[in-house]
């Protein structure tokens, strides 16, 4: 993971593109479409890292390793995953991401879901993970 602070650091880290990526296909006309069938296609094991390799794979765009290791590493979190997709795909809502991978040592590797029905956003708040 990049150790710089501006934006501009990020430019060729994958995990920031992606992030970015999925921040775009969540405003787009059929984004609906797109994540009930990453969710039909996962139906059974509902992991976040299944129902996220579902949606990039109907994007043709790789899950970045980092992405799949922390999902992997901190599965306790798809819960919480899971409640967003859900209320996106109930709702359609947008649902947007922000991963903090800043001074990773003062904080836990966390997800928060926070929802605004104004605005039909449904936002990941993801701390990252110094270990991986």
């Amino acid at each position: 993971m990049p150790s710089k602070t501006g934006i501009e650091d990020y430019a060729n880290d994958d995990t920031t593109q992606f992030v970015l990526q999925w921040n775009d296909w969540s405003t787009a006309d059929d984004r609906q479409e797109v994540y009930r069938t990453a969710w039909d296609e996962v139906r059974r094991g509902r992991s976040a890292l299944a129902f996220i390799a579902a949606v990039a794979a109907q994007k043709k765009v790789p899950v970045p390793e980092h992405i799949q290791d922390y999902l992997r590493k901190h599965r306790d979190f798809s819960d919480t995953f899971q409640r967003a997709f859900k209320k996106v795909r109930k709702n359609d809502w947008r649902l947007g991401v922000v991963v903090d991978q800043t001074n990773l040592e003062s904080f836990p590797p966390e997800v928060t879901l926070l929802k605004d029905s104004g605005a039909q956003l449904v936002m990941l708040y993801v701390v990252g993970d110094a270990t991986i």
